[in-house]
């Protein structure tokens, strides 16, 4: 029976790897461990060798020991597995002291003839063949007490099977490249790769996505990218020596950046600041909750699902040219150290998802209580006693390297909540703090050689002249000077006109800065609007944008300011996609997310982004 076996096992070895060459005579194995080995010379450099064992004795000691994980074909006739054995020996008994022993060694092996050289001879895949014979193909492997070493521990043998050693020849004998299309995919996409395997008769590949839940890939090459975001690794492996495979990082991301037009030396802009499009373009983006939540955030989905949706349905399929980053000072009562890499993981998080055009708006903000306490005030920066956090700082956004827009401290600082900021709700503190607080970060910055920010000084609305909601309305003396600001902008809510924005639009025309609208949305917890009302605001919002050519970039407030305590099972709210977002209809509780503000508001802002006026691409110069 075993002869028939090695027979056999010689066929289909000789049609799966080619016609054979020399066939030494078959080494006959006594003492328990019973199978004949033949060497097939390829013809080519490769050798292989294949026994049939026959398991005769399960307990008796025998030379040598390793570990073998034997794992059967499903559904084929023959598995190639060039990394399941890690080690294994054979022959060298005491009572056939010429037969050599063979060794394999780790997950690509090595063939070793421990009895003359010691050295290794050769790197070896394992082929498995289960048509061989089904009665012994339940072959579990066997295991070994000692290390690694001749002749030191007893096997332990389980069941029967048949195995092919096959001979790989040299390390980098055999060679594998990939070529393919490059760039981005988007979700769902297709793309063809093909690979080339040099060095051996056998040119045929493995495919394989390494990632779990990274997209499929069929046997001839075509790889289907997965629904979520990310970058995934394809592998083509060679089957005649799995130390050959090639790979290639594929991004998949959610929606198709736009370009500005060139910003060459003769470009006509309004100031040539840092990072501002040419006159006739705009950038466009978010706020957008990043960190992951219970549903009584309104949506279960992870960040990558939620932002390709909103990418999608809100924003018209377009790449958002920036997306809001929260960042925090230190907070000395907790001991939080407020550094750069929190914020630089979720910005990586972003470009994973949406590419890395995508620039952060960072909102680099003191940690404070609204209308509550402060731990850090600007009064305390413009001392000096946060110099070294500073400059650590610095020099981790340098070494980023990437443009961002930064906000240092606080937005709205002429309002009266921010207490670590803002004279109106801390009395201790004055404007010049703040003017001298924004100088001194800005200026350790620039001694730190950190050129890729574009400092972003944004206010809250002004009120019209005459009225008074305990805000300060000497906005102008939280100015720290042309020097040390390159864009100017402010919020607005529906709880002002657009053209209240009138004063802070003038003063950065007149200051040569370009204006920046960084928040606006509806919906606010203290609106009374109606959703018609809401409807007709945004409306007056996109056609006050839209004449005013020296707004050079706006960000929607896409966010929910309140957890929804009666979010599950709520006959008053409704569900999308597949129950894991929702929202309630019609009502003013600071969900300002467009997704919520139904079909006809989600409709407003993508078809006013989508005109070729709005782009995706930062500019960074001539």
């Amino acid at each position: 029976m075993r002869r028939v076996l090695a027979l056999v096992a010689a066929a289909v070895l000789v049609a799966a790897l080619g016609p054979s060459g020399v066939v030494a005579s078959p080494t006959r194995q006594p003492n328990g461990f019973h199978g004949d080995l033949d060497m097939l010379d390829q013809g080519d450099g490769h050798v292989v060798g294949h026994v049939v064992a026959d398991i005769l004795d399960q307990t008796t000691t025998r030379p040598g020991s390793g570990t073998v994980d034997v794992r059967w074909a499903q559904g084929g006739p023959v598995l190639r597995s060039h990394g399941v054995l890690t080690t294994i020996w054979f022959g060298q008994q005491p009572d056939n002291p010429d037969v050599g022993a063979v060794r394999w060694v780790g997950g690509n092996g090595t063939l070793c003839d421990t009895t003359t050289t010691g050295t290794s001879c050769g790197p070896f895949g394992v082929i498995f063949n289960e048509a061989v014979d089904p009665a012994f193909a339940n072959f579990v492997g066997w295991s070994a007490a000692g290390t690694d070493k001749c002749c030191d521990g007893p096997w332990y043998q389980v069941g029967r099977g048949a195995f092919v050693l096959h001979y790989l020849g040299p390390a980098g004998k055999v060679t594998t490249t990939m070529v393919g299309p490059t760039g981005t995919m988007q979700p769902g996409d297709s793309r063809t790769f093909s690979a080339t395997v040099r060095g051996a008769a056998d040119t045929s590949v493995n495919w394989r996505v390494v990632e779990p839940g990274g997209g499929t890939i069929t046997p001839d090459g075509v790889y289907r990218a997965p629904a979520l975001p990310g970058t995934y690794t394809v592998t083509a492996t060679s089957q005649a020596d799995v130390r050959a495979s090639a790979s290639v990082r594929v991004p998949v991301i959610c929606g198709t950046p736009t370009a500005a037009p060139a910003l060459g030396l003769n470009s006509k802009t309004t100031t040539g600041a840092k990072y501002e499009p040419p006159d006739g373009s705009a950038y466009f983006g978010f706020a957008y909750r990043l960190w992951e939540g219970d549903a009584s955030w309104g949506d279960t989905r992870p960040f990558s699902a939620r932002i390709c949706d909103a990418t999608t349905v809100e924003l018209a399929g377009k790449t958002p040219t920036t997306l809001w980053v929260w960042g925090s000072w230190p907070d000395p009562t907790t001991g939080f150290a407020g550094s750069f890499s929190a914020a630089k993981a979720d910005i990586d998080r972003i470009h994973a998802a949406l590419g890395p055009t995508v620039v952060p708006y960072l909102q680099w903000s003191f940690i404070q209580q609204e209308f509550g306490t402060a731990p850090i005030t600007t009064r305390d920066v413009a001392s000096g006693a946060y110099d070294g956090y500073i400059r650590q700082y610095a020099r981790d956004v340098k070494a980023y390297g990437q443009p961002l827009f930064v906000v240092p401290f606080c937005t709205e600082m002429n309002g009266n909540w921010w207490p670590s900021c803002s004279p109106k709700a801390n009395p201790a503190l004055t404007q010049a703090d703040f003017v001298n607080a924004w100088r001194r970060v800005v200026d350790i910055f620039r001694q730190q050689g950190v050129t890729n920010v574009a400092w972003v000084w944004a206010l809250n609305t002004p009120l019209p002249e005459g009225q008074d909601w305990g805000w300060d309305n000497d906005w102008q003396a939280y100015y720290p000077g042309d020097a040390y600001v390159d864009w100017v902008g402010s919020d607005l809510y529906e709880w002002g006109q657009p053209s209240w924005i009138d004063p802070v639009y003038a003063f950065a025309v007149a200051h040569a800065k370009p204006y920046i609208l960084p928040e606006f949305g509806v919906r606010g917890a203290y609106s009374d609007m109606t959703h018609a009302e809401h409807v007709q605001w945004l409306t007056t919002m996109r056609d006050y944008v839209e004449s005013h050519p020296k707004i050079k970039a706006m960000t929607y407030f896409n966010y929910k300011g309140n957890p929804d305590p009666t979010y599950a099972n709520a006959s008053t709210h409704v569900y999308l996609y597949d129950g894991q977002v929702n929202y309630v209809p019609d009502v003013n509780d600071d969900d300002l997310r467009l997704l919520a503000g139904g079909p006809d508001i989600r409709a407003l802002y993508a078809a006013q982004i989508s005109s070729p006026r709005y782009v995706s691409t930062l500019v960074t110069g001539p």
